[in-house]
């Protein structure tokens, strides 16, 4: 649900038009309601809408195609994810660079893919790269690093690093209080 909010919030802050902001919102709220088939058909029209009518370098299509991947990651077709997932992380690169904030939600993304497959070397990889892109841009002490930091002690944890795990835990722990 935090997922959707952020979505929207990008896309609002964006300005975009009408067509794209109504397929957003329609997705969202049929993801809020469960109707996750209903939610992808929105989803791809909004891509759809910016396809044919590109703005913001691309942004706009990412935030449409992470929303994608993320029902596609709820309705288990994670070959379709990573593919959305993909195509976003690339649009974001292009557009707001490899050291950006969505350049690292991008990369979480693909983690937690990694980990929902069982993939935790790669996960870990991925989250890694993500905790360094977040503590430069905002600090060892914010909630975007304590969050990447939590989501590496549980995929440390899934490849039976627990020392690692458990310190990874308490800073994460200790940042959010």
């Amino acid at each position: 649900m935090k997922a959707i909010g952020l979505v929207l919030a990008v896309g609002v802050a964006l300005g975009q038009p009408a067509p794209w902001e109504q397929h957003m919102k329609e997705g969202a709220n049929c993801e809020s309601a469960g109707r996750f088939r209903e939610a992808k058909a929105a989803y791809q029209l909004a891509v759809k809408d910016e396809v044919t009518s590109p703005s913001d370098s691309g942004l706009r299509q990412a935030v449409a195609r992470t929303s994608l991947g993320l029902i596609d990651r709820r309705l288990g077709l994670y070959a379709e994810a990573r593919q959305e997932y993909g195509q976003a992380q690339a649009l974001i690169e292009k557009s707001r660079g490899a050291q950006s904030s969505e350049y690292a939600s991008s990369v979480s993304n693909l983690a937690v893919l990694d980990y929902t497959e069982g993939r935790f070397d790669a996960a870990a990889r991925q989250f890694r790269l993500a905790l360094r892109i977040n503590e430069n841009l905002f600090g060892e002490k914010h909630p975007a690093t304590a969050q990447t930091l939590n989501n590496l002690s549980a995929v440390l944890a899934g490849l039976g690093k627990y020392a690692e795990a458990e310190k990874l835990c308490k800073n994460a722990l200790a940042i959010q209080e």
